[in-house]
């Protein structure tokens, strides 16, 4: 009787421990790739974070009153068949930071290059664009060769602040100021950043389009 008690016994331990390892074993691994984020691409918040960074550091520029900027890190420009003509212009009257995402690097022309219609080359879209608008004081305003100065101080001083921005492109332009801020305020209402993807693209070529890119 101790001997089939026995018996029963060890065959009751032999069962229990196949059935723990059947549940160890059943036990579903972590998807770790669901942890995984999208490294490459800004968040909303450091978007407007680095955006107020930029903007502050634009008017802390003398014969800087206001500045706006847009930082664009969606690569808006990838399908973009313009050319790369010189680029950019100063513009005029913004005081909001506006941080919309999208478009990548779009291979700057070097200051003073004379020829205007160099064909985009496709390909390297990394980086960011920033979109400056500045409002000047009267006397810098007035001043052509200090307004070009100015521009070009405000571009080199974004552009050396954050390695990840590969252009900066700054304008004065009354009518480009205007769709600056209007961009702006829809971001600034929570509307999706892709309903201003035309207008990114557009005004990144008139301003290119107005003087060297910085």
């Amino acid at each position: 009787m101790k001997k089939q008690t026995l018996v029963v016994l060890c065959i009751s331990i032999l069962l229990l421990s196949m059935i723990g390892c059947q549940t160890t074993a059943k036990k579903p691994m972590t998807n770790r790739s669901t942890n995984i984020t999208n490294t490459g691409e800004m968040t909303p918040s450091e978007r407007r974070v680095m955006a107020s960074k930029l903007s502050n550091l634009a008017e802390n520029v003398d014969g800087v009153q206001r500045a706006a900027v847009v930082v664009s890190s969606i690569a808006m420009t990838n399908n973009m068949t313009s050319r790369t003509p010189t680029s950019t212009t100063a513009n005029k009257n913004i005081n909001r930071v506006v941080n919309p995402e999208g478009v990548g690097n779009v291979n700057p022309n070097t200051v003073g290059n004379a020829n205007p219609t160099q064909t985009a080359v496709k390909g390297n879209y990394s980086g960011l664009i920033v979109m400056v608008g500045l409002n000047l004081d009267s006397k810098t305003e007035n001043n052509p060769t200090m307004a070009r100065n100015i521009k070009q101080t405000v571009a080199n001083k974004l552009k050396n602040s954050d390695q990840r921005i590969s252009q900066v492109l700054v304008t004065t332009d009354p009518t480009l100021i205007q769709r600056i801020n209007d961009v702006a305020a829809g971001i600034i209402q929570g509307k999706p950043i892709n309903n201003f993807e035309s207008d990114i693209k557009d005004m990144i070529t008139k301003i290119k389009q107005q003087q060297p890119a910085f």
